[in-house]
């Protein structure tokens, strides 16, 4: 069993871009470059959100009858996710030096 009222969930991912739905219930989500930050709620299934290459996203507040389903363009990959915020930041300040 998971409490869903005290779960939340945070990475970002350098080399792949998802999709995601919420097919019941809600959830919300703060998504962050490094630089500008916003706050997205959930809760219709025909409404979802892209979340792309290196944007930290946080999943949180779950409703208790929460489903999701997330599209992502590349096979999964634990080692692939950035799971700190200060490893994301110097991530993706490595990343804008390059362009």
């Amino acid at each position: 069993y998971t409490n869903l009222n005290t779960l939340s969930l945070h990475d970002a991912l350098p080399i792949c871009a998802e999709v995601l739905y919420a097919l019941a219930g809600k959830v919300k989500i703060d998504l962050s470059d490094g630089n500008r930050e916003t706050t997205i709620e959930l809760s219709q299934a025909n409404t979802g959100v892209i979340i792309p290459l290196m944007v930290w996203c946080r999943l949180y507040d779950f409703s208790s009858d929460f489903v999701g389903l997330c599209f992502a363009s590349e096979p999964y990959k634990a080692e692939g996710y950035l799971r700190e915020w200060d490893d994301f930041l110097k991530e993706s300040n490595a990343t804008k030096h390059k362009a």
